[in-house]
């Protein structure tokens, strides 16, 4: 009579949820890296995906744990990307039979449904690009969470999904992302990386740059705290930099100011220029230059939104105080800061060793990070400003981490 087999132990893959927080928490490597060698690698499950990824997806946050009531699936029987029954049983079964520890699986993939589909209202679901077969066999297992990597194509985006993220909105027993606010710790770090500033904001992107985020609540926050911070300054001269798109013209015009606008980006000064004819605002100059080191003409007040923490602390401070030497009576700056004192003392070694770690990725790519409170401060004081007001812009869930614009006057 013949033993019985003997169950072979389940092979741990190289993507596995267990290896890739090892490589991404202790050995620094980038999502992005690791989940295009899972999709498109010799063993890649989905090459076309991973070519997807490779154009679209410019930042991600991960591994993070979300409820399984908040994943949208688009692959399987009666799906968007259809599975007869009896495949989908036998590959759903086979994970079933080979996993009963879940470290053992690859994370899922996923992007924020809303961004992914352009929709104003927020649903909180994530579409589920990868790992349909996955999350059956989780759901079947009884699991209520599973783990997954957030990729986003903007860095806007990634911000938003963090903050509703820490209000619990993707999942109800959540561990706060204070590292992912505070700075992404798991920024992409690609050989090509992202693209720099110079080159980032043209063509199809600048044309594109005020439909992709006027859904974005704290767009329009931002707009209402610019025209409140303005609302003295009627027939001032005004420096906007980096002017973008000219979003805040029609404030400028119905303020009576003079305009410049400074930017790096022919293309978004074109998009402003077409703005401003659209609504005859004639009383406007526009300035294409590195706003860091470009000379830049006197006026009642200079207006930085949406810029501050895409730069390391030292191009930041650059701005800044170059902005500060054109400001004769106010500054009104966007930031989101890390307000070192106030955080707990159990987390702070960690939290300004993440924030360090993102502002060195900045210095080779475009990301986004916070800058520290008490070096911002210090900056804008030296430069000859007090704070005199300050609107928050969103809301961040983490006590010591803060993104407001505030008003500065001399």
């Amino acid at each position: 009579m013949k033993p019985p087999p003997v169950a072979k132990p389940p092979v741990e893959s190289e993507f596995s949820l267990r290896r890739v927080r090892r490589d991404v928490d202790e050995g620094g490597a980038s999502i992005h890296e690791l989940t295009l060698r899972f999709l498109t690698g010799p063993k890649g499950s989905n090459p076309k995906l991973g070519e997807y990824l490779a154009r679209n997806a410019q930042t991600w946050v991960g591994p993070v744990e979300i409820d399984i009531e908040n994943i949208e699936t688009i692959a399987g029987p009666g799906k968007q990307y259809h599975e007869p029954e009896d495949k989908w049983e036998s590959r759903v079964g086979r994970i079933l039979g080979r996993f009963d520890d879940l470290e053992l699986l690859p994370p899922l993939i996923a992007g924020v449904k809303d961004d992914m589909e352009g929709r104003e209202e927020r649903s909180h679901t994530l579409k589920l690009v990868d790992g349909a077969h996955r999350l059956e066999a989780i759901r079947r297992k009884g699991h209520k969470t599973a783990w997954i990597f957030v990729f986003f194509s903007d860095f806007e985006s990634k911000s938003d999904f963090i903050c509703e993220y820490n209000k619990g909105f993707y999942n109800h027993n959540y561990r706060a992302l204070e590292v992912e606010v505070a700075a992404p710790l798991n920024s992409p770090a690609i050989s090509k990386g992202p693209p720099k500033l110079h080159s980032h904001y043209r063509r199809g992107h600048a044309e594109k740059y005020d439909a992709a985020r006027e859904n974005q609540p704290h767009w329009h926050t931002e707009y209402d705290a610019v025209a409140q911070m303005l609302s003295s300054l009627r027939g001032a001269r005004i420096l906007d930099a980096p002017f973008g798109t000219g979003r805040f013209i029609p404030i400028y015009q119905r303020m009576d100011c003079e305009v410049f606008g400074a930017d790096i980006s022919p293309d978004m000064l074109a998009q402003a220029q077409l703005k401003a004819d659209r609504l005859k605002m004639t009383d406007m100059q526009v300035i294409e230059g590195n706003i860091e080191l470009c000379d830049l003409p006197e006026v009642d007040a200079a207006v930085c939104i949406r810029f501050l923490n895409l730069v390391p602390p030292e191009a930041a401070e650059r701005v800044v105080r170059n902005l500060a030497r054109a400001a004769r009576r106010q500054l009104i700056l966007h930031i989101g800061t890390i307000d070192e004192a106030a955080i707990p003392p159990e987390q702070r070694a960690q939290v300004l060793q993440a924030l360090d770690q993102a502002q060195d990725v900045q210095r080779g790519n475009m990301n986004y990070a916070a800058q520290r409170r008490s070096s911002f401060m210090g900056w804008c004081e030296s430069s000859g400003f007090h704070l005199a007001e300050a609107i928050e812009t969103q809301a961040t869930g983490v006590a010591y981490n803060r993104v407001e614009i505030l008003r500065f006057v001399r």
